[in-house]
């Protein structure tokens, strides 16, 4: 197979990257309180209480992990957006 030199998807250059990032970041935090905010609400004595539990549990771990990914992507434009790897990475 051969590679395909200087053709690549990116999010930008890095001040762009770091501009999308934080509001990514931002966008996701107020999506994750959301989250946070309907599981307080939750009627511990509704028959259907797990299920929603359950469903809204995933939200806030899919949200939180997006949260992580911009925010170290936008403190580290150059980086992977893993927070894992740290600086670089």
């Amino acid at each position: 197979m051969q590679a395909h030199r200087g053709l690549h998807a990116d999010l930008g250059a890095p001040g762009q990257v770091a501009e999308l990032a934080a509001a990514q970041a931002a966008q996701h935090r107020r999506w994750r309180d959301t989250y946070r905010e309907l599981r307080a609400r939750l009627d511990p004595a509704a028959p259907d209480t797990p299920a929603r539990a359950r469903l809204i549990t995933l939200g806030l771990a899919h949200e939180q992990s997006y949260v992580a990914f911009w925010e170290t992507l936008a403190a580290d434009p150059d980086g992977f957006g893993d927070p894992e790897v740290g600086p670089g990475g």
